[in-house]
């Protein structure tokens, strides 16, 4: 959600002048990021006038920002408290509300900031994201509307309005308004002096395929390259390093030239971006493109198990708990390593890590090295990982693009979900997923809530090491 912009009022009298003028120094630190800043002089303002309302919602926002919900609450409550008919606080407080998973009361909240202030638009824009995030999706999209007509960027707008009609499987319209995305000035295209190709059949030249956002975004869509391919003479992807060698190997990129950036470009007579390529195909929930797997790893030259580490004759399940910290939402979708802890109990398996990053050193921190194997440390790319993930026989992770790449091996995998759910999981109760059908979800009921989501994610497990065991009749 959008927080209303940080604002600052000169106040009345000369009492009011100080007070102000640090409330405004805090409002440009807060807008060039420098929160601690910000923070120090908010704090100083409330300081020189404890009543100073803007400061209090100011540093309510600040504290949200920052994922201190409970200061979050207290200081915009107190802003409430000092003026309760200010639409731009209650706004701010049905996000903190949210982001402290009290769905219901944020959405109160946002209710009562569009009911005192009709005509502003932020207020509009923040009651259809609540709305969307608790699956109304026929009022969020009136909201979001009326926050377009009211003045709201119509880029942010219709992007919203994407990413909710595709949550509820209306991949047409959602797809179509996807292409807002790059509108919006969160992302940046490539190469845009070559012309955009509309989907028909290319005659000559070299059709160039643009990868863009996070990895997962990649793997999941590069399943669309074999349908490129029938309609150009000659494709080129455009990838990155991490995943180069595992689309090198991958059927899906059969006769497709990978090609990475800064790499020449010769031949190329129209550049289409990965993402754009569902609304193109015309993709619908009964026509999305699942010839699984479409990735595979390299024969040669990638991580293994070595011998002692195989447990022959055990379940071997692989476990992804932290995204990367950078991506949209990772903290949200992302768990501790000590929610698998009544996991690893579970008899006749053994458990692999697949962490590369700093999370690593969680393993040793919490005592499980006898109970988790590191693989970490030999996975170079998403070809290694691929590689290990053929010696897994089940795959258990977070929302990421662990979870994109084990469903495009066609591995088993169980993914955690947290709420609201991203769009490409779709709304409900589903515990299937349209994109990969090896794959079951294991969604969230209530936000915030993860122990509920491992109980049931610890008791299917354990069905399913038993199951193994009564097939092979151990």
């Amino acid at each position: 959600m959008t927080t209303n912009t940080p604002a600052g009022s000169p106040g009345q009298g000369p009492q009011a002048i100080p007070s102000a003028l640090l409330l405004l120094r805090g409002v440009e630190e807060h807008r060039q990021g420098r929160l601690d800043r910000a923070e120090q002089l908010y704090r100083l303002a409330l300081r020189a006038n404890p009543r100073y309302v803007e400061a209090w919602r100011n540093l309510g926002s600040l504290m949200r920002e920052r994922g201190v919900t409970d200061l979050a609450l207290l200081f915009l409550r107190r802003a409430i408290a000092l003026e309760p008919e200010a639409p731009a606080t209650w706004s701010n407080l049905g996000n903190a509300l949210a982001a402290a998973g009290q769905m219901d009361a944020a959405l109160e909240a946002h209710r009562k900031a569009v009911a005192l202030a009709p005509g502003v638009a932020l207020s509009h824009y923040n009651l259809g994201l609540q709305l969307g995030d608790m699956g109304l999706l026929e009022e969020c999209l009136h909201h979001l509307e009326a926050a377009e007509k009211l003045g709201y960027s119509q880029a942010g707008a219709r992007w919203e309005r994407a990413l909710n009609l595709l949550r509820h499987g209306r991949l047409e319209e959602g797809f179509r308004d996807y292409e807002w995305r790059w509108q919006t000035g969160k992302l940046k295209r490539p190469h845009t002096d070559i012309p955009l190709w509309n989907g028909q059949p290319l005659k000559k030249g070299c059709l160039l395929v643009r990868s863009e956002q996070g990895f997962g975004d990649i793997l999941q869509f590069i399943r669309y390259l074999p349908m490129v391919r029938e309609r150009a003479p000659e494709v080129a992807f455009m990838a990155r390093p991490e995943i180069a060698r595992l689309l090198a190997a991958s059927p899906c990129a059969a006769g497709v030239n990978i090609c990475l950036p800064g790499d020449r470009m010769e031949g190329i007579s129209r550049a289409v971006d990965l993402l754009s390529l569902p609304r193109l195909m015309q993709t619908r929930l009964d026509s999305i493109p699942a010839d699984i797997p479409y990735l595979a790893a390299p024969g040669t030259d990638v991580a293994t198990l070595t011998p002692a580490e195989r447990r022959d004759g055990k379940l071997r399940v692989g476990i992804f708990w932290q995204g990367k910290t950078h991506m949209r939402n990772s903290a949200r979708r992302s768990v501790t390593l000590e929610l698998f802890r009544p996991l690893l109990d579970i008899p006749d398996t053994a458990f692999f890590s697949l962490q590369v990053d700093g999370q690593r050193q969680r393993i040793a921190e919490l005592g499980l090295q006898d109970r988790l194997i590191d693989l970490g440390g030999r996975i170079r790319d998403f070809a290694d990982t691929a590689a290990l993930m053929r010696e897994m026989d089940l795959v258990v992770t977070v929302d990421s693009a662990t979870a994109h790449l084990a469903g495009g091996l066609g591995r088993p995998v169980w993914v955690a979900l947290s709420m609201p759910f991203d769009w490409r999981w779709m709304m409900g109760k589903r515990e299937d997923s349209p994109w990969y059908p090896g794959m079951m979800l294991f969604r969230q009921t209530r936000p915030l809530d993860w122990e509920s989501v491992f109980a049931r994610l610890e008791t299917a497990l354990r069905r399913y090491a038993a199951a193994r065991r009564d097939r092979r009749g151990d």
